[in-house]
């Protein structure tokens, strides 16, 4: 994804995805758009408590921004905040979420993929339900953007049989090399993977296709459950990007498990 170095200005409806501060008044944000763009934008003076930026510069925050362009490098000249999602920060379950799930999206940044909005609204109605989600669902919650941000990029994981073989069975071993679950015959003998039950996988395949605004009215698995079928997905995404989320391991250190 690109900045468009050709606009002299340009309005853009966005969520912040990643904000940190600059000096000691600046603030450099990474902002999703509504069209697919990821745009790095620096908001001058966000950091004061008089600044009229300051809302839209905090992270989560979807807002009307207007960005000024100096060569490729974009500035926020005003911005005008749609939703808060104020909720996310009253919880730190709700917050490490979101904190987890912003930076896997910021993995699309330099993606070769088609703009469009299928990643803004995923992210959107993600921060919506988590407003209002619980120490039981969170988890789940994280698994299903991760599920479908794989799908988004064209690489969702096989859940329905063994990869190699194409049969069923009663478990299996997540491989991240090799996409997806491999029965106990076709395993390699080195190999050192997850084993899910054959009811985790089926529920693993729900969560991918499912519309995630449904998955509060979901029945959770046991906090262990769901802890494994994270780290499942987590690892799945990392070897894929050949990159680590930094927020997980303080997500995932909050259940302890």
């Amino acid at each position: 994804m690109y900045n468009n170095k050709m606009r002299k200005s340009e309005k853009v409806k966005a969520i912040v995805i990643k904000s940190r501060t600059s000096g000691e008044k600046d603030k450099i944000l990474k902002l999703l758009c509504s069209d697919g763009r990821i745009i790095n934008a620096v908001s001058k003076g966000a950091v004061g408590i008089k600044s009229k930026n300051r809302a839209s510069s905090m992270l989560f925050c979807l807002s009307d921004f207007v960005l000024t362009y100096t060569g490729d490098m974009a500035y926020v000249s005003s911005s005008e905040v749609i939703k808060g999602f104020w909720g996310i920060g009253q919880d730190i379950f709700r917050m490490s979420c979101a904190s987890y799930i912003s930076e896997a999206a910021s993995f699309l940044e330099n993606a070769d993929m088609f703009e469009d909005d299928t990643l803004y609204r995923l992210l959107g109605h993600t921060l919506t339900i988590l407003e209002k989600a619980d120490e039981n669902s969170v988890l789940i919650i994280a698994v299903t953007f991760m599920l479908k941000l794989a799908g988004i990029m064209g690489i969702a994981p096989e859940f329905d049989k063994c990869v190699s073989c194409g049969e069923e069975s009663e478990y299996y071993f997540f491989s991240s090399r090799y996409g997806g679950t491999v029965c106990p015959v076709c395993v390699p003998a080195m190999m050192d993977e997850a084993v899910l039950e054959k009811n985790e996988a089926r529920y693993l395949k729900l969560l991918m296709y499912i519309d995630i605004r449904k998955i509060p009215s979901l029945e959770y698995p046991e906090k262990s459950v769901s802890a494994k079928l994270a780290a499942c997905v987590n690892g799945y995404l990392s070897e894929y990007f050949h990159k680590k989320n930094n927020s997980y391991d303080m997500f995932i250190g909050l259940f302890n498990i």
